[in-house]
């Protein structure tokens, strides 16, 4: 389970024994002040080093095998600080980092070249291959980075071209590991595909689940994405899985 934190503090108890294997924490810098920043949220940042401390101490108090990790987005303001931040987190005593390079928000159609306008995508080549060289060499020494090296090899594609992939190498598998339901019940595989009618593929509250993903909409709609060549989502949900973690 991924999440921001800030409303947790309650549930210790609850997730430690919920059976989760992880519960990995959205937390994008190792600096207060550009995490808040980043996240809208003042006070943020040490409310959840608050929440890490409590639950790290109940954990390993009572032995629960759960494993307590670090999200952070990649992006303009800490490529050349990693080594600082990954220590941060580590000597909290977390069980990993994992990164994810910054991209367009989901639910919004995305504008044309919307990374060349963007202040916080990071534009030096060669800060981003540094980065990426780094991550890779810390990968080999001690596994604490989680991306797997395939996944972390991907991003210097990405980098230079955020809108787009490869078609001789597609690792977008939304059509086959996804299911987005909205308030309504309405299902969709993509966070940035648009389906018209919103229940084209089906309605959870009136379809059952089998039924909607081995349906004629879907199996239709599952055909038109494998020659997909966007890069919405490709460094988040939509990445193979098997390039996820190792």
């Amino acid at each position: 389970m991924i999440s921001n934190g800030s409303l947790i503090a309650h549930k210790f108890d609850e997730i430690l024994n919920s059976g989760l294997s992880a519960l990995t924490l959205s937390i994008d810098s190792h600096l207060a002040k550009t995490h808040d920043y980043l996240r809208g949220e003042p006070g943020l940042f040490n409310n959840l080093l608050t929440v890490i401390r409590e639950l790290k101490s109940k954990k390993d108090e009572n032995s629960y095998p759960i494993k307590i990790c670090v999200q952070s987005i990649l992006g303009d303001w800490n490529l050349n600080s990693l080594p600082t931040q990954i220590k941060f987190f580590k000597d909290l005593g977390l069980d990993g980092i994992m990164f994810q390079p910054i991209q367009y928000p989901f639910g919004f159609l995305i504008p044309e070249d919307w990374h060349k306008k963007y202040d916080k995508f990071p534009h030096s080549e060669e800060e981003i291959q540094n980065a990426i060289n780094y991550l890779l060499k810390l990968k080999h020494r001690d596994g604490f980075i989680m991306n797997s090296k395939e996944e972390i090899e991907l991003w210097r594609y990405y980098f230079k071209d955020p809108e787009y992939i490869s078609d001789t190498f597609n690792p977008c598998r939304a059509f086959e590991q996804n299911l987005i339901v909205d308030v309504c019940g309405n299902v969709k595989f993509c966070f940035s595909r648009e389906i018209e009618p919103k229940n084209k593929i089906g309605n959870i509250t009136t379809t059952s689940i089998d039924d909607i993903w081995n349906g004629k909409t879907a199996l239709q709609e599952k055909a038109e994405m494998r020659s997909c060549i966007r890069a919405c989502g490709i460094m988040a949900c939509h990445i193979d899985i098997n390039l996820r973690e190792k």
